[in-house]
């Protein structure tokens, strides 16, 4: 079976990983796997991340807010490929018309967050008639981002299945992050909170980092290691560094080595406006670490099941509340009892299953 996947961009988020782990799992049980990046920066970043046997496709966006050109360019693309699975994430759907209604493929598309913040008005009209009139399958990915699709396309049946992550190991650079991560201790027992996630609006570090200072007021032996991507011209990013270096708060940027920075710290925290099924939430389930998180999106059906600490909503108070719960309970939730629950529900093994049997027709 020959299947393209086709992402938006080449920024290493949730959604590249989640695609790349998927796409490197069924290239290992044997299927030709292409990945089609609408974005030609850092190439030899993507390829570090894929297998040697998937097929990299870059097709060069515009800077336009939309690149009229890409919807020939990929449909070109892929006509040539001939694949039995067109699989589409995030905007790429979008792009995708010319080839739906022309290509005569098999089309999937994975909701990657809550429906009505995936797609403005006019999107979610095309995206109902691609739905809708031309056997586009869509897949949500938790409870809560199916329901928020239910809502934005009542007449459309959607499929859920969970997001999975391959097992992620401890990587030759962890030493560095335990250097790192040990630099920024006041004393051994200073815990380490770690916030994984591009700096803006939707992951809403100024909540953590507002939260975080009001923690301090109480708790001076602790520290805040923030991680992703700050982006070029980020407004919002401007609003909070002025407390980089401050009160042992730290923004060191994007790393390959997530995991090995979650094994050197005590919670993992995440305050986003709104998600799908976070990835860097079920890396850190994979480290065995206690979460602290906002009740975004699909957080709250995985950490209500006893697995981590959820604010009763997104206010200062409330978060802050969360962050002093994880803080004087680290030692309640079991590492073990988190890693098998990762285990038995969250791993792209499981998911890659279900994918397949779509991909199949069953």
């Amino acid at each position: 079976m020959k299947i393209v996947h086709v992402i938006p961009s080449i920024n290493y988020g949730g959604l590249q990983k989640f695609t790349i782990d998927l796409s490197n799992t069924l290239h290992e049980i044997g299927l030709e796997v292409y990945l089609i990046v609408l974005d030609q920066d850092q190439e030899e970043t993507m390829k570090s991340f894929c297998s040697e046997g998937i097929k990299l496709i870059f097709i060069k966006r515009s800077s336009a807010k939309i690149d009229f050109g890409l919807f020939g360019a990929l449909y070109n693309t892929v006509f040539e490929i001939q694949p039995d699975v067109v699989h589409t994430h995030g905007i790429s759907l979008f792009y995708s018309i010319k080839l739906i209604i022309l290509g005569r493929m098999k089309f999937i598309h994975t909701v990657h967050n809550l429906a009505h913040k995936e797609a403005g008005r006019i999107r979610i009209f095309i995206h109902s008639v691609l739905f809708n009139y031309f056997n586009v399958q869509p897949i949500s990915i938790s409870d809560e981002v199916d329901e928020s699709f239910r809502k934005c396309y009542p007449r459309v049946e959607v499929i859920k299945i969970y997001n999975g992550l391959a097992q992620p190991v401890k990587t030759p650079s962890f030493e560095l992050a335990y250097r790192t991560i040990e630099k920024f201790k006041q004393t051994k027992d200073t815990s380490v909170f770690l916030n994984v996630g591009r700096v803006d609006v939707q992951k809403n570090q100024k909540l953590l980092v507002s939260s975080y200072l009001k923690l301090r007021e109480k708790y001076e032996n602790i520290c805040l290691v923030i991680i992703g991507d700050l982006g070029k011209n980020n407004h919002f990013f401007e609003e909070i560094k002025e407390h980089n270096g401050t009160n042992n708060i730290h923004f060191i940027g994007v790393v390959k080595n997530v995991y090995d920075y979650l094994l050197c710290s005590d919670i993992f925290c995440l305050s986003s406006k709104y998600e799908g099924l976070p990835i860097s939430l079920l890396e850190a389930l994979a480290a065995g670490k206690v979460c602290a998180c906002t009740p975004a999106g699909g957080i709250s059906s995985v950490l209500g099941n006893k697995m981590g600490y959820v604010s009763q909503n997104f206010s200062v108070y409330s978060y802050y509340k969360t962050l002093e719960c994880a803080l004087n309970n680290i030692d309640n939730i079991s590492a073990n009892k988190v890693i098998d629950f990762f285990n038995k529900n969250y791993t792209m093994d499981v998911c890659c299953r279900e994918y397949i049997r779509i991909y199949n027709g069953e």
